[in-house]
């Protein structure tokens, strides 16, 4: 019985740490990626992703604190195991956003004054 109930109690905890997590994240991407565009040309996926991790720390870190302080029941302790997790889920989402942005910009701009030539 004792052992049901302390199974309830960790899943619970695990379930709430798992959404402070997954809000970290999401709140991080946005100074993630602002951090490092521009300077991922020529990278390889990994390199990219150890760049990213890099960068990441110190507004996954500031994010974290954040969500801790408000959230009901949180404890200042989680705030490693909080960052260390975020940091695996930002990455890729940084990664995926960064491509999207690469994908949607024009290869090559057009100079002021260009008019492309009309085919015949």
């Amino acid at each position: 019985m004792v052992d049901a109930i302390l199974s309830f109690l960790q899943g619970n905890l695990q379930r709430r740490l798992e959404a402070i997590v997954r809000q970290v994240a999401d709140l991080s991407i946005e100074g993630v990626v602002d951090a490092v565009e521009g300077r991922t040309a020529g990278m390889s996926l990994c390199e990219l992703r150890g760049y990213i991790r890099a960068r990441a720390g110190g507004e996954i870190r500031r994010q974290a604190r954040l969500v801790l302080s408000r959230h009901p029941g949180a404890d200042p302790a989680w705030e490693a195991e909080v960052v260390a997790r975020a940091a695996d889920r930002v990455a890729p989402l940084a990664i995926r956003r960064l491509a999207s942005v690469a994908y949607r910009k024009p290869a090559l701009p057009f100079e002021p004054g260009f008019t492309p030539a009309r085919a015949a």
